[in-house]
């Protein structure tokens, strides 16, 4: 019931990798919804066309990427619990 509320504001990670192009921006927000931050592959895609460093007009460490991989991959491990 709760995600009729974000119909028009979350997408599958498919849905998102299909609409992204070279000008996303991904954006990850603290949620305390663990299934709203579950890709890897749209945080793949949105590194490789590094819109945020071009916006922010910094380079991005790889660092900041892999703590971003490191909690999305925690998340999972605890999906279950």
């Amino acid at each position: 019931e709760a995600n009729k509320d974000y119909a028009n504001i979350i997408v599958s990670p498919e849905e998102a990798i299909q609409a992204m192009d070279d000008d996303t921006l991904l954006v990850v927000v603290d949620t305390n919804k663990k299934n709203y931050v579950e890709s890897q592959e749209v945080l793949a895609k949105a590194k490789k066309s590094n819109a945020l460093g071009r916006a922010l007009e910094v380079e991005i460490k790889d660092e900041i990427y892999e703590e971003i991989e490191r909690i999305i991959k925690e998340s999972k491990k605890h999906e279950g619990e």
